[in-house]
């Protein structure tokens, strides 16, 4: 997997977006204190975002490098936090390598797309769990994470479909 100066750059300004728009929504997911909310919230920008790079770079691995650096960068303030990202990008190559072996078509880069939202929410509450002593489950049924985390893939293939149209109204190129 090899990536030219400007796939290095798009993915980079990929990050920027990533981190700017998060901490914004983050602060505007405060006001909901519903489980999830913050993902609910970020659903659809995360998607919007990651399906710039799956379609622009169009190369298998893409989203786990974005993630890598996302995720490294993060760390910094958490690095659970940090973990997650990774493993949210992790997770979102394997689902496109094991539905589509790679970003072919774009029915794949808009599954991928709103499945890199649902594993972000799915991989911290994970990781929360785990941090906690699995005391996550008692405050709050499965049965309300698993209704959040179809919300957010739903809102996550909004997402991906709204940057869809972004990318043909804007018409890039490769």
């Amino acid at each position: 997997m090899s990536f030219r100066t400007r796939d290095i750059t798009f993915m980079s300004l990929t990050v920027v977006l990533l981190i700017a728009g998060g901490y914004l929504l983050y602060y505007m997911s405060l006001f909901f204190p519903v489980p999830g909310s913050k993902f609910i919230i970020m659903g659809t920008y995360l998607s919007l975002v990651v399906y710039f790079p799956m379609k622009k770079v169009n190369k298998l691995g893409t989203i786990a490098l974005v993630s890598i650096i996302f995720g490294g960068i993060l760390s910094i303030f958490t690095l659970f936090m940090g973990v997650a990202i990774i493993l949210t990008g992790l997770l979102t190559d394997l689902t496109t390598l094991v539905i589509g072996r790679g970003y072919k078509n774009e029915r794949v880069i808009l599954l991928s797309a709103a499945a890199y939202a649902f594993y972000s929410f799915m991989t911290s509450v994970y990781i929360t769990n785990v941090v906690s002593g699995n005391m996550l489950y008692d405050v709050v049924s499965i049965n309300v994470f698993l209704i959040v985390g179809f919300i957010i893939f739903i809102l996550g293939f909004i997402g991906a479909k709204i940057g869809q149209m972004i990318y043909k109204r804007i018409g890039l190129r490769k």
